[in-house]
């Protein structure tokens, strides 16, 4: 086993913080992602027991709240975005 002196163990360890540090982030990025598709396709599935407007309804109407919908299935309210 080789030897290492103190500051290339200093330098391993903090690569390896670092690492864990972007394993954490991506872990958190896949959870946000799988969330929101998991809600979009709860959301599509609605849809589809739903059928189509009633017969009167504004289609305009109709598709805002699809859309509204949508967009909240994908980011919810209670998301803040990042800029």
């Amino acid at each position: 086993m080789p030897e290492y002196s103190t500051e290339q163990n200093l330098r391993l360890a903090q690569q390896m913080l670092d690492q864990q540090g972007q394993i954490n982030d991506l872990t958190s990025e896949r959870d946000t992602a799988q969330a929101a598709l998991d809600r979009v396709r709860a959301l599509a599935d609605s849809w589809a027991k739903a059928g189509p407007p009633p017969l009167g309804v504004s289609m305009a109407r109709w598709w805002d709240k699809r859309l509204a919908d949508l967009h909240n299935a994908i980011q919810p309210a209670d998301q803040t975005t990042e800029n």
